[in-house]
């Protein structure tokens, strides 16, 4: 096995795409959270934000699970 065919390995892995999936759903919680500030509607902290990353993290993944056919 190249060098190159593992690395692919290693980006295509389940775990990477989770990974990637995880951190675009905390960074959409983040841009909810700054608009949100920017609009003075939520007073969301640091904390409620990252919270809130991690249960749009989930319920994507849930979401992702059940589009490809895994419960």
């Amino acid at each position: 096995m190249t060098i190159l065919e593992a690395l692919k390995k290693i980006v295509l892995s389940n775990r990477v795409k989770s990974l990637a999936w995880r951190s675009a759903m905390m960074f959409v919680a983040g841009f909810v959270s700054i608009l949100a500030d920017n609009l003075e509607l939520f007073q969301l902290s640091v904390e409620a934000t990252m919270f809130l990353g991690l249960v749009v993290g989930g319920v994507s993944k849930a979401i992702n699970n059940h589009l490809q056919g895994r419960n």
